[in-house]
């Protein structure tokens, strides 16, 4: 299932070279079996989307890191450090 904030990758008709995948955001999921999604669109559009079978890939959203700073070492640990 996918959730709010995930990927939506919409797979062109065709396998030629002029088919073009769509790409976009998923803002809202509206159900969940028969799939329905709100997408914001890359190209600046939104839209409900109810995908077929085999029409999307779904990319999850990346989890949120939070990264602590370094530990500076104090000025009196520098001194004592240096012969």
């Amino acid at each position: 299932m996918a959730n709010i904030g995930d990927r939506i990758v919409m797979m062109g008709k065709t396998k030629n070279a002029s088919s073009r995948d769509r790409n976009g955001v998923i803002e809202e999921v509206l159900n969940a079996d028969p799939p329905r999604y709100v997408i914001k669109w890359d190209s600046g559009g939104s839209s409900v989307l109810a995908p077929g079978p085999g029409t999307i890939r779904v990319e999850p959203a990346a989890a949120k890191t939070t990264k602590k700073p370094a530990a500076k070492a104090s000025k009196a640990g520098k001194r004592a450090a240096k012969p």
